[in-house]
């Protein structure tokens, strides 16, 4: 009599165990940016592309803006990469993201031969 109840609960517990989530997915969600008071959520459209909108800011008009749009994740590098809005001017640049650990994502933006590093953190 044990042994089909246990088998009955380990049938229902292992139906119930969540899919591991998969690398190219630990991106999606809430990142605060280090400057300014930014708040971006990272999602992916049906296209199979991801984007980043601004949910969050100091400046009221960049509330809504996207901050990254067309991001291919490359599963060699673990990394993602696409262009970059400036929130401020609209500017696009080529854009990079990888996270160095599962609550810090670092976003280097290139224009020409030059480059910044922004550090995001999970909120």
């Amino acid at each position: 009599m044990r042994l089909p109840l246990l088998l009955v609960l380990l049938v229902s517990c292992v139906a119930n165990a969540e899919e591991p989530q998969k690398p190219e997915a630990r991106i999606g969600g809430l990142w605060v940016g280090a400057d300014r008071g930014i708040v971006v959520e990272l999602f992916k459209e049906k296209d199979g592309l991801w984007w980043g909108r601004n949910v969050k800011a100091d400046r009221k008009e960049e509330v809504g803006k996207l901050m990254f749009q067309k991001l291919v994740f490359n599963e060699v590098e673990s990394t993602w990469s696409g262009t970059m809005i400036k929130p401020d001017d609209d500017q696009k640049l080529s854009v990079t993201l990888k996270l160095s650990s599962d609550s810090t994502m670092e976003a280097v933006a290139k224009v020409f031969i030059f480059s910044k590093t922004i550090t995001f953190k999970r909120p």
